[in-house]
């Protein structure tokens, strides 16, 4: 997924994260997909990310135990309650 990630277009409504099995190294390899997303400006304004295997209760844990915290840094806003075992973040729209 980074290799697709870091060479193909941009302009996405959705991408969807759920490669590994859940562990350290997984949740490591979604931050870096997330990094690429933001860097590359993959999503349109207002996209969405929805990563699975992911809890958001009371922590964040699962495989987006990196990359959600990163990408709320970047303005994402969490759309998904927190007892879902799936996590959906928008990407910002310009003001």
């Amino acid at each position: 997924s980074s290799l697709f990630l870091a060479t193909c277009g941009t302009g996405y409504d959705l991408i969807y994260m759920d490669h590994g099995e859940t562990s350290p190294e997984t949740a490591e390899l979604h931050r870096r997909d997330a990094e690429l997303i933001v860097q590359r400006q993959l999503l349109r304004p207002g996209g969405l990310i929805l990563i699975d295997d992911q809890s958001v209760g009371e922590g964040i844990a699962g495989k987006g135990s990196l990359s959600i915290p990163y990408l709320l840094s970047q303005g994402f806003q969490l759309l998904t309650p927190p007892e879902s075992y799936q996590a959906l973040l928008q990407a910002p729209t310009p003001a």
